[in-house]
């Protein structure tokens, strides 16, 4: 299964699919390609079925990737699975989850 990266009506990224470490560099590059078009960076992760402590390390880059640019990012609909891998790792308190949509 692959993932696919894209950008919705509501001008939100969407992520689908499986991110793990046989596809995370590509995904990442991607993402960070679709960030540098947004004003307002939301990245919407209900359609992400599979996901890795590299898949974490892949929205910490984008973080970086859209504080760089002077955008305000948010990420939403984030699977509990990929919630609780992030809370063990300390990224809960690092990364910007809007906690109202889970």
């Amino acid at each position: 299964m692959a993932y696919t990266l894209s950008v919705n009506a509501q001008d939100a990224l969407c992520v689908s699919g499986k991110i793990d470490l046989t596809n995370v560099n590509a995904a990442c590059i991607e993402g960070k390609k679709l960030i540098a078009t947004l004003a307002f960076v939301r990245v919407d992760l209900s359609g992400l079925s599979v996901a890795d402590s590299s898949s974490l390390a892949m929205l910490v880059e984008w973080l970086r990737c859209a504080k760089a640019q002077h955008k305000d990012i948010v990420f939403t609909n984030m699977p509990q699975y990929l919630l609780d891998l992030g809370r063990v790792c300390g990224l809960d308190t690092i990364l910007p989850i809007d906690k109202v949509l889970q």
